[in-house]
């Protein structure tokens, strides 16, 4: 997830829907730029420790507590995106077959 896609997120909680078709749609987006799910984790980790360093050792646990549970669910959905996308685009179609010219 890219800081403008959180800050996009982070703007959207008060319209949850819109905020679940955002992330599906930047997991498809990930899909076709070959971007691995793999990278959620990491990306996660490195947004918390950057949250703790700009907030302090002071802050509050229910914070981090927060963001690392609103981070879990948006790569969630952003992995749900991504895998029907994925599946999508390896479903074949099968081709129509005219038996007349009507």
């Amino acid at each position: 997830m890219t800081i403008g896609a959180l800050t996009n997120a982070i703007m959207s909680f008060d319209d949850l829907p819109k905020l679940k078709e955002m992330l599906i749609h930047l997991g498809r987006l990930y899909e076709r730029k070959g971007v691995s799910l793999t990278t959620l984790p990491i990306v996660g980790n490195a947004l918390i420790a950057t949250l703790e360093a700009a907030l302090g050792n002071e802050s509050c646990i229910e914070t981090f507590n927060f963001f690392a549970l609103f981070y879990n669910e948006g790569s969630n959905m952003l992995a749900e995106g991504y895998k029907d996308y994925k599946n999508q685009r390896h479903k074949k179609v099968k081709p129509v077959i005219r038996t007349s010219t009507n």
